[in-house]
C-alpha cells in the first residue's frame, strides 16, 4: 500500500504549506551511501533478507574510508545537470549514521576509518552551490534493540516469529523502550535539523513497519515543524507527508497534488561494482520527459563507491546525459511540456501540434528522443512507458482490465490526473492524435520486466 493518504493530510493544507522552490524543482539528485559501497551486498536489505550475515554486514565498517569524498566535485556536477535539489542518505535501515551523532556509537565518525562527519561536509557543499538540501532518514533502525520491542500494529507473536530485526519475534512487547527509540528518533533528527544548517527537505522511509498511531505521526509531524516550519517532507509518514514518492515505476497517471519519481540508474540504490545494468542517457531522459509531461519530478539516484568518488563511465554520465538534454533552454522545455500534457488533456489537437513543432523544432537536444516513437524493441526498464506508433501491438487482457481498472480508480482525480503517459509520444508523433489506448501498454507492463507500476519503497 502506499504510505500516502491524501485523507489524512487535507489536500488544502497540503498545497498552503507546500513550498514554492520544491514545486518548481523539476530534477534532484539521491545519493545512497554508506558501509554497504564496501561490499557488494545491498544496503540493509541483504542481512534483513539473510544474504549475509548482520556480523559481516557489519565489517564493512572497517573498508568504509571515504578518502577521496569531496562534497564540492559532487556539487559543482548536480548543479551543472541543472539538479535543483540534492537528497543523501543521512542513515539508512542498518542504523550507520554518516553524522556525528551524541545518541549512538554507531556511525561513520566513530566505526570507520572515515572518521568524518559526512553530513556536515555535504550540506555545507550543496548549499554553497545554490542547491536545496535534503536528507534521507530511516525511520526504521534494525541494529537498535529498542526498535524491535513492539509488532506491526495487528499482528501477533506467531505471526513474527521470524521477523528478527522489525519485531520482538515471539517475545512480549516493552511499550517504554519503544517510546524510548521514538525520543531516539527525535534526538537524532533534532541534530540534523539544528547542527547542519537549513535542512529544506526531510526523506523518510521505512513507514511500513509500524502505523501512524504506533509512530504518533501526527506530533512527530508537529515536531518536526519546530524545529523547521518550511522543512518539506516525502509521504512516506504513514498519511503525514507533504508529496507522494512513486519509485522504479512513473505511474499511469499524474498523482493529486505534488509528486516526484525517484529511480535508480542501474538495479541498486547503493554502490555495487557486480551490477553494470545501467540505463543509458537517453532512457534517463525520456524517464524525465514523462516525469514532467505528468505534472511532477524525478529524483536521480546515484551510488558513490566507499571512497566517495563516482563510477564516472556511469552514475555521472548518467546525470550529464539529462543536463545535455537541458543545458540550452531549461526553462523554456519545463514550460513547453507543460503546454504539451494541458493541451492533450483538453483535447486541443492544434495546440497539441503546436507543441510538438516547437519540441522538434526549437532544438533542445531532445528532438531524436521526443520525435523517434519508442517501439518494442526500445528498453526503458523502470521508466517512460513503452508506446508503440505504426505497427499495432495488441495489450494483454490482463494488463488491460489492470489498466482500466486504474484509469477507474484515477476518475475522481482533479485535472492534472487526466494526462495520459503517451503525451511525449503523442505529442511528438506527426500522425492522428486520436487517443491510441490499445497501442499503449500501460505501467504495470513493466513487471514482467522487474519494474512494477508504483513498487512499495523498499530502497
Amino acid at each position: 500500500p502506499e504510505s500516502f493518504n491524501p485523507g489524512v493530510q487535507k489536500k488544502e493544507e497540503l498545497e498552503e504549506m507546500m513550498q514554492d522552490w520544491f514545486r518548481n524543482a523539476k530534477l534532484g539528485i539521491f545519493i545512497h551511501y554508506g558501509i554497504y559501497a564496501v561490499g557488494d551486498v545491498s544496503e540493509s536489505w541483504s542481512f534483513h533478507n539473510g544474504n549475509i550475515s548482520y556480523e559481516d554486514y557489519m565489517k564493512q565498517c572497517e573498508g568504509f574510508t571515504a578518502s577521496k569524498f569531496d562534497a564540492k566535485k559532487w556539487a559543482e556536477l548536480f548543479q551543472k545537470a541543472g539538479a535543483q535539489y540534492v537528497v543523501m542518505t543521512a542513515k539508512h535501515h542498518d542504523g550507520v549514521a554518516l553524522f556525528d551523532t551524541g545518541y549512538s556509537d554507531l556511525s561513520v565518525v566513530k566505526k570507520t576509518p572515515a572518521a568524518r562527519d559526512l553530513v556536515k561536509e555535504y550540506t555545507a557543499a550543496m548549499r554553497e552551490a545554490g542547491l536545496k538540501v535534503g536528507l534521507y532518514y530511516s525511520l526504521i533502525d534494525w541494529s537498535d534493540p529498542r526498535y524491535r520491542t513492539v509488532y506491526p500494529e495487528g499482528m501477533k507473536k506467531e505471526d513474527c516469529l521470524n521477523d528478527i530485526y522489525g519485531s520482538p519475534a515471539g517475545k512480549e512487547e516493552e511499550p517504554e523502550k519503544w517510546q524510548e527509540f521514538l525520543e531516539f528518533n527525535n534526538h537524532q533528527l533534532k541534530e540534523l535539523m539544528s547542527n547542519y544548517g537549513t535542512v529544506d527537505l526531510l526523506w523518510f522511509d521505512g513507514d511500513w513497519e509500524r502505523s501512524a498511531a504506533q509512530w504518533k505521526m501526527p506530533e512527530f509531524r508537529e515536531y518536526l515543524h519546530t524545529l523547521n516550519p518550511n522543512v518539506v517532507l516525502n509521504s512516506r509518514m504513514q498519511g503525514y507527508g507533504d508529496y507522494e514518492t512513486p519509485e522504479q515505476g512513473i505511474p499511469l497517471y499524474g498523482p493529486k497534488g505534488e509528486w516526484e519519481f525517484c529511480t535508480t540508474i542501474n538495479d541498486s540504490w547503493g554502490y555495487r561494482p557486480s551490477d553494470n545494468d545501467y540505463k543509458s542517457s537517453g532512457q534517463i531522459v525520456r524517464m524525465f520527459c514523462d516525469c514532467i509531461t505528468l505534472g511532477g519530478r524525478m529524483l536521480l539516484d546515484i551510488g558513490p563507491k566507499e571512497d566517495g568518488t563516482l563510477e564516472y563511465r556511469h552514475d555521472a554520465d548518467a546525470v550529464s546525459g539529462v543536463a545535455a538534454a537541458c543545458a540550452e533552454d531549461r526553462k523554456r522545455i519545463f514550460q513547453v511540456l507543460a503546454c504539451g500534457a494541458r493541451a492533450v488533456l483538453l483535447h486541443d489537437a492544434r495546440a497539441v501540434d503546436a507543441v510538438r513543432r516547437e519540441v522538434v523544432g526549437h532544438g533542445f537536444g531532445l528532438r531524436d528522443i521526443l520525435a523517434r516513437p519508442l517501439t518494442a524493441g526500445d528498453d526503458d526498464r523502470g521508466g517512460g512507458v513503452r508506446v508503440q506508433i505504426g505497427e499495432r501491438r495488441v495489450e494483454p487482457v490482463a494488463h488491460r482490465q489492470r489498466r482500466r481498472a486504474a484509469v477507474d480508480a484515477c476518475a475522481e482525480h482533479d485535472d492534472r490526473a487526466g494526462v495520459r503517459v503517451g503525451v511525449r509520444a503523442r505529442v511528438a508523433h506527426d500522425g492522428d492524435l486520436k487517443d491510441r489506448e490499445h497501442d499503449q501498454p500501460c505501467a504495470h507492463e513493466h513487471a514482467q520486466h522487474g519494474a512494477p507500476h508504483a513498487v512499495q519503497p523498499r530502497e
